[in-house]
């Protein structure tokens, strides 16, 4: 028969160790992933649960166009705004579920997420702003 070595115990044990820091080491960064993911749908806590939704998609030159003015829209409506991109995993749902056809795409949404207006006007921070404060009645 022939004898462990107290090498081959700390081989296995530092094996073990370094699997069970990987396997932590994984679930942190999947917890950090779930928690920067953006739900499909927020909890807004404007009184009328309205928000604002901007839909854009990666290529398209309006949509980087547009990315500034929606920033001053941003400003505007604190609260009230939310940005849909690409990486938000449930793109592809709500580009269905609202039959996005155009980018950029703008629209109101109340509490229950049902599609409220659509804007089709010019893409100028005060037109929007006020679309939507007065589709809101804010």
């Amino acid at each position: 028969m022939s004898k462990k070595s107290n090498n081959d115990f700390f081989d296995n044990t530092t094996t073990i160790v370094l699997l069970g820091i990987l396997i932590i080491l994984i679930g942190i960064a999947i917890y950090m992933f779930v928690l920067d993911s953006p739900p499909l749908i927020d909890n807004f806590s404007n009184n009328n649960g309205y928000k604002l939704e901007f839909f854009s998609m990666d290529g398209c030159g309006h949509c980087e166009d547009f990315k500034p003015i929606w920033h001053n829209i941003e400003k505007n409506l604190q609260g009230y705004t939310l940005h849909i991109g690409p990486n938000n995993p449930n793109y592809h749902n709500l580009v269905e579920k609202f039959n996005i056809g155009g980018f950029p795409h703008i629209q109101i949404v109340d509490k229950n997420n049902i599609k409220i207006s659509e804007w089709s006007g010019p893409r100028e921070v005060s037109s929007i702003v006020n679309w939507f404060k007065k589709t809101a009645n804010l």
